[in-house]
């Protein structure tokens, strides 16, 4: 059975839990004589292999203004969703809510 799914979101948690699936998948694939173990953490029928998963980023286009471009997230090296780019996700929302703190808070 074919099929496919477009998911959009802002969540890094989302993205991080479909890094786990891609990881099952990696590791299925890697160590097949560990798949009933596996199948233990996460369910098989939700493995993901790292070559049927895509995930991109929207970022304001350079050359044409009010417009997005999108940037695939997927570290080339690991097949995984890059940890920087959820890292840096974390950190700019951390940021937001501190700013919001300072001016309920700071004087």
């Amino acid at each position: 059975m074919d099929f496919s799914f477009l998911i959009t979101t802002h969540s890094p948690y989302i993205l991080s839990a479909f890094g786990n699936l891609i990881k099952a998948g990696q590791v299925v694939k890697q160590r097949p004589e560990r798949a009933e173990e596996l199948s233990r953490v996460t369910p098989k029928q939700y493995w993901i292999k790292p070559e049927d998963f895509r995930a991109y980023a929207l970022k304001p286009s350079k050359s044409s203004p009010g417009q997005f471009e999108s940037e695939s997230i997927i570290d080339k090296k690991t097949g995984q969703i890059d940890g920087d780019y959820l890292d840096n996700v974390s950190s700019d929302i951390a940021e937001e809510f501190g700013q919001l703190l300072e001016l309920q808070y700071g004087k």
